[in-house]
């Protein structure tokens, strides 16, 4: 029995000091007093996380913005460039074998009529 109410005192003085030390303390007074004012945050909200982000200016932030989409676009004009690319090299390799399927055609005819013998 004894034991059971030291450990329950023991459990109170702690909780007291925690108390008190946060009520001391500038910092922790001030954060506590904020709490009290908002509740405490709710973790999935991205108000929580703004409020603990850098401030930034309006300039900053369109620049930002601006590096963003210029990487991207820069991205996107060498996929386009490389799709080009690979499109007319596929084009081309058609319509060359195509001649070459053609020069070879008429070549066979020629030979079959004897064309080029004397």
């Amino acid at each position: 029995m004894f034991l059971l109410v030291h450990i329950f005192l023991q459990t109170k003085f702690r909780w007291l000091a925690a108390i008190y030390d946060v009520l001391r303390d500038k910092e922790k007074r001030a954060i506590y007093d904020r709490v009290l004012v908002e509740g405490l945050p709710d973790w999935r909200m991205p108000v929580f996380y703004y409020r603990r982000m850098r401030k930034m200016g309006l300039a900053e932030g369109l620049a930002y913005i601006f590096g963003i989409f210029t990487v991207c676009q820069y991205f996107i004009n060498w996929a386009a460039f490389w799709e080009k690319r690979f499109t007319l090299r596929e084009v081309l390799g058609a319509h060359a074998k195509r001649i070459q399927k053609k020069v070879t055609c008429t070549f066979t005819h020629a030979v079959e009529q004897n064309i080029f013998t004397n």
